[in-house]
This record gives structure tokens, sequence and C-alpha cells, in this order.
């Protein structure tokens, strides 16, 4: 039985090779370089509003949109100067191939502190419940005290769920291959020494992707769809920006995916 796209195996008989890298370029984070980006460049308008469309196609465009996130990192390791590409429709399938290894990665992290968080609440509002009951509660304040326990879980398990997608996503853009994506062992080692710029990364985008969604709701609401793409790019530039770093300060190099060709849309435009 063949692997999922991406996902590597030995009954994979043109399966990507693996090539090494160049130390990093920068030693430091830069949250206001970041939110830049998805502003930069000739489509970058186009860009958040198709990604947009992308974002609300089931599976599909979900996946795609990974796949687009994981050729801007390969192409902003490679230094080029316009980074983020054209996103068309016809490089759609395209890039479904290159997400999927995101997409599992992502699974695999969500699942399991999603069932976590479910837990704690559940067992919280049972609890709640009962005591609710024995001291014949029976206003909101129940409802509240389960709805607050519920942001509270979140709060906590936030930062936890920012170093391991960061370390997670990182693998599966540059290897393209899920199975390497999710190596615990390296996958361990690589947040474990980029746990701190992780959570830096994560607090100087999410203060600064508020400014932006709120931005967004000022132009009548509309602006908040392309300002929730333009964060989401921002997040991606980020994890780059700690890569580069983990690497310029010793850092082992994740193998980036060889041989990469053009997307289907450059063809056409060189036909």
């Amino acid at each position: 039985m063949q692997s999922p796209p991406g996902w590597g195996g030995q009954d994979q008989p043109h399966a990507p090779t693996l090539v090494e890298q160049q130390s990093g370029r920068r030693d430091g984070l830069s949250a206001l370089e970041a939110i830049k980006f998805p502003f930069q460049g000739e489509h970058w308008l186009s860009n958040l509003f198709i990604a947009f469309v992308f974002q609300i196609i089931p599976v599909l465009g979900q996946i795609s949109l990974l796949g687009w996130h994981a050729e801007i990192v390969h192409r902003l390791r490679r230094g080029e100067p316009n980074p983020v590409p054209k996103l068309e429709f016809t490089d759609m399938m395209h890039y479904f191939s290159k997400g999927v290894p995101a997409f599992l990665g992502g699974l695999v992290i969500g699942v399991p502190f999603g069932f976590l968080i479910g837990m704690v609440v559940g067992l919280g509002g049972f609890v709640a419940g009962i005591v609710a009951a024995s001291l014949r509660i029976r206003g909101p304040e129940v409802v509240l005290v389960v709805y607050g326990l519920a942001g509270l879980v979140m709060l906590l398990a936030a930062p936890f769920m920012a170093i391991a997608g960061n370390a997670v996503s990182t693998r599966a853009e540059l290897t393209e291959d899920g199975s390497k994506a999710l190596e615990f062992g390296k996958l361990w080692a690589y947040a474990s020494k980029t746990w701190s710029l992780s959570l830096l990364g994560w607090i100087g985008t999410q203060f600064f992707g508020m400014l932006l969604m709120f931005a967004g709701l000022l132009v009548c609401g509309v602006g908040l769809y392309p300002a929730l793409v333009a964060v989401t790019l921002a997040r991606v530039h980020m994890r780059w920006q700690i890569y580069e770093t983990y690497l310029s300060r010793g850092g082992e190099p994740i193998p980036l995916r060889a041989n990469r060709e053009p997307l289907p849309s450059e063809l056409q435009r060189r036909a």
C-alpha cells in the first residue's frame, strides 16, 4: 500500500531527496518585519484575497494553502528577492501535495491538545455542576465558571501549542515529508532549542496580529478576512526567522527537499 502524498516511505520510487544547507543568516527576531512581510511584493493584495478563498474551501483549499506556505519558506531559505509567489488556482493541486505533511503534523499536535482541553473542561464542568447542585445554585454562575475554566486552560496550553506547532510546521515545510517532520527525537531536539524563540515570536505576532485584525474590522468588517491571512503569513515568516536564528547559533540543519520543480503557473508563463 502506498503512503499518503508527501509522507515518504520505501515504496515511493521517486521520493524526493534531502539536502543539507548553509548556516543561518540572522541572529534575532523581528515581529515588525514579520507583520510587514505579507504586504510586500507585486501581488500582495490579490494574494491575500485568493488565500482567503483557499482558506474557506474545505480540506483541499486549506491543505493547498499549507503547501503555499512551504513554498514560501523554501524561497526565503534560498534568499530569493521575491519569496512569495503569486497565488493562483492552477497551482492548487501542486500545493496540495506539499501541504499534506504540515496538515498531518497539525493533526498530531492539535488533537491531543484538544482532547486534553476538552477533558479538563468537561471534568471541571461536572465538578461545578455537583457543587452548584449541593449549594442549590441555579443561576448563570455555573456557566460562567465552566467558560472561565475553559479560557484558563486554553490560555495555559497556548504557549505549549505554540512551541510544538512551530517545531512540527518548520520540519514539515522544509522536508515536505510527514515521517521526517514527526521524527520524535529530531522534533524534541528542535523544540527544546527554540522554545524561547518560539514564545517570543508567538507573543510578537499575537500582539501585532490583534492590531492588524482590529484595523481590518474598521474597514466595514471586510478587511478582517485578508487581515487573518496576513497574520498567518506573518507567522510563516516568523517560523523562518526562528529557524535562521537557530542555525546561526549552531543548530543542526533540517534537511531540505531537493529537486524543487517550478510551479505549473510559472511553467505556463515561460511557454
